[in-house]
């Protein structure tokens, strides 16, 4: 299995967060720092969805995998 690594970073004030595969295959979800802890627990959650639903290798346009 593949690392995932949590960073706390400022971001825009409408992202929550987002995650990337790095050319090792980790995975690195990045958090948006200004938001509270209770909005960036849902956002790891919802990140950690398209992890575990191996969103990376989905042919599927971006909007149509973040429905959910």
């Amino acid at each position: 299995m593949e690392d995932v690594y949590i960073r706390l970073t400022k971001l825009p004030p409408s992202v929550g967060g987002y995650v990337v595969q790095d050319p090792a295959g980790n995975y690195n979800i990045y958090l948006n720092k200004n938001h509270s802890w209770e909005h960036n627990t849902k956002a790891l959650k919802h990140e950690l969805r398209h992890i575990d639903g191996n969103h990376f290798s989905k042919t599927e346009h971006v909007t149509n995998l973040e429905i959910g």
